[in-house]
């Protein structure tokens, strides 16, 4: 029995290794890639063509997720794994929004807070759900529901009060750390 713990132990941080190892090579130089064409390559998209930039990027980010559910496994649950495609999620749903698509903008940030409900209060979280709240909160408040969008707004100002009143652990990570 203890031998066989051993093996999982030793395949669990195999994995691990392999997993931090992607993400400090090829996945960071990917999302790199994703924002520069979010943030700067986009900006000079032809007026035929105003979400070529964000589109190419949204590839990359679906990429990037699909990867990291490689990585996943049910013997070994990651929770770096569970946070960092939550954070893909709602990347992919900002992506999805400023590209019009609203509804399916909105699926993906729902999706990435259910993902971090029981995170909320982690500084490795806290920052995300945070943005996810503000950015349905912005969406609800364009399609003019405005009380819905309050709540989604009052949700999002309650964490931030509950985060900076009982967590001592300095400020939430950002979103892109």
């Amino acid at each position: 029995m203890a031998e066989e713990l051993q093996q999982i132990e030793i395949g669990f941080e195999e994995r691990l290794g392999e997993i931090n190892n992607w993400l400090r090579n090829e996945g960071y130089e990917k999302y790199k890639e994703a924002r520069r064409l979010t943030e700067e390559e986009s900006r000079e998209d032809p007026e035929t063509d105003p979400f070529k930039s964000k589109y190419s990027a949204r590839v990359i980010l679906s990429e990037l997720k699909a990867k990291l559910a490689s990585f996943q496994d049910d013997d070994i649950p990651s929770e770096k794994v569970k946070i960092l495609t939550a954070a893909l999620d709602y990347q992919l749903g900002q992506n999805y929004i400023e590209t019009e698509e609203l509804s399916t903008g909105e699926e993906h940030i729902e999706r990435c807070i259910k993902a971090l409900e029981e995170h909320r209060l982690d500084k490795r979280c806290c920052s995300i759900c945070l943005h996810a709240l503000n950015e349905l909160g912005i969406l609800w408040s364009k399609r003019g529901d405005s009380e819905k969008a309050l709540g989604f707004l009052q949700e999002a100002e309650k964490l931030y009060h509950t985060y900076t009143k009982e967590e001592e652990c300095g400020s939430p990570y950002e979103i892109h750390e």
